[in-house]
């Protein structure tokens, strides 16, 4: 059993620390462009925003022989509401 759990919070456009603000300004372009998410955990004694790990694409190829039966469904489902 974990006893003691220690959390270390990070200001990433602290204005003590100057040489942080690249980095910050990185993580802030990528949390914009969608490479990385916030999470914002609010509890009753205060709240703390975490940034994830970057997020790869992972594409995949489309199956063929299932675009017509998808595309099917959207058109009935578009035009009976």
């Amino acid at each position: 059993m974990v006893s003691n759990i220690s959390l270390l919070r990070q200001n990433i456009f602290d204005p003590a620390l100057l040489a942080f603000h690249y980095i910050g300004w990185l993580l802030a372009w990528d949390w914009a462009v969608a490479t990385r998410e916030v999470l914002s955990f609010q509890g009753d004694i205060g709240s703390i925003n975490v940034l994830s790990t970057p997020l790869l694409d992972v594409g995949s190829l489309v199956n063929p022989l299932e675009i017509p039966l998808n595309v099917t469904y959207y058109i009935r489902y578009a035009c009976l509401t």
